[in-house]
């Protein structure tokens, strides 16, 4: 096997992962949108942010559903794969899709799993949260984020240099939690998360990072938009959604933080 160490490389395989999502999305009739640095970085800097080193979307948690049903058997032809909680004999257990290039592989070192990954791109889903949220809904979404930090506790291996690297309360936090298995923690976290998945008076919110609460406007309808040499979906109202993730998303970091943070081992096969 080949190491890959360039990040020019690495991206260039991450966006033909991408061009393929969306090929599929388009076709299927499945909603997405580019979210986090992925967004960031198509708005700032017309692609990647020079430093970054992975792509993110977002989905509503039924095209999502809808996704990880129809891609694989797509990709397969392809040489992508899917990676997520249902993959049987190589589960990932968290409440997210992987979408892997198959001649590729990457040593994710941090979590006890040891699933089978290649260099990826991750999908988030969007859940609903009623408008008018009662105490009930409130406690509803704190539980459903307790779930999703334990999911992750329970998989980090402590012998890790992410473990290591973790503040004294996080490692305090991943040693309580560690005794569990993430992937009945993880399928029982999706389960809970789906409850509002029919509602029409809600909001989104992304559980599996932070607690940012988009107003469905915000994202619907997509607009297309720039990225390196193609174009992809966007949130309608990427201003609004980047402002609550990022405050000033204009301003370029320190130069001391302008470094990937997500890269691994990664090979071509």
């Amino acid at each position: 096997m080949r190491p890959i160490v360039e990040l020019d490389e690495l991206k260039s395989i991450e966006l033909n992962i991408m061009k393929s999502v969306h090929e599929f999305c388009v076709a299927n009739n499945i909603q997405y949108v580019l979210s986090y640095g992925t967004l960031l970085g198509a708005i700032r800097h017309k692609g990647f942010i020079p430093w970054d080193d992975d792509i993110d979307i977002q989905m509503p948690r039924e095209d999502y559903i809808r996704f990880e049903k129809k891609f694989p058997e797509w990709g397969k032809e392809r040489g992508i794969s899917v990676v997520g909680p249902h993959t049987k004999g190589n589960e990932f257990p968290r409440d997210l899709l992987k979408v892997c290039d198959d001649k590729t592989l990457l040593l994710e070192k941090s979590y006890k799993s040891g699933c089978q990954l290649g260099v990826f791109v991750d999908i988030w889903p969007l859940d609903k949260v009623p408008r008018k949220n009662s105490l009930k809904d409130k406690l509803w979404v704190k539980y459903v984020q307790l779930m999703s930090r334990i999911a992750l506790a329970s998989d980090i291996d402590h012998k890790s240099d992410a473990y290591n690297h973790l503040t004294f309360g996080k490692r305090a936090f991943v040693s309580l939690f560690g005794i569990f298995n993430a992937k009945k923690i993880v399928l029982k976290q999706e389960k809970i998360s789906k409850k509002n998945i029919d509602v029409e008076d809600a909001v989104f919110i992304s559980f599996q990072v932070g607690k940012t609460v988009y107003e469905p406007k915000d994202i619907f309808p997509a607009v297309l938009h720039i990225f390196e040499d193609t174009e992809f979906f966007i949130p309608n109202n990427y201003d609004e959604v980047l402002q609550r993730v990022y405050g000033n998303y204009m301003e370029l970091p320190p130069i001391d933080q302008r470094k990937p943070h997500h890269i691994q081992d990664v090979y071509m096969r």
